[in-house]
């Protein structure tokens, strides 16, 4: 059986930045948005949708996501960030440009 490897969206690249982010919660150690939260990529290429696995990691997330800078194809600048918001049993995480 050959595995198609899918294309890099939007929201598979939003995944691979921030998947790595140190969370302070529970007070354990290695407590990352990789462990705390579940992509859904068949969603949309563009948003990123994700299921927490507690609730207690949207504050963290939304904090840590705050002051995230976003730059398209590595273009140096950074025009944009990311934005946290929650749909139905969703975490949406979005890149929205900055004011």
């Amino acid at each position: 059986m050959t595995v198609k490897k899918t294309e890099n969206t939007l929201s598979q690249q939003i995944w691979e930045r921030i998947k790595d982010i140190d969370l302070e919660l529970f007070a354990l150690p290695d407590q990352t948005v990789e462990v705390n939260a579940e992509p859904v990529f068949a969603i949309s290429d563009t948003d990123l949708h994700v299921i927490l696995k507690a609730q207690a990691a949207l504050p963290q997330l939304e904090d840590k996501l705050r002051n995230f800078k976003w730059s398209k194809n590595g273009s140096g600048g950074f025009p944009e960030t990311l934005e946290v918001s929650v749909k139905s049993k969703f975490t949406v995480v979005k890149v929205v440009p900055i004011d």
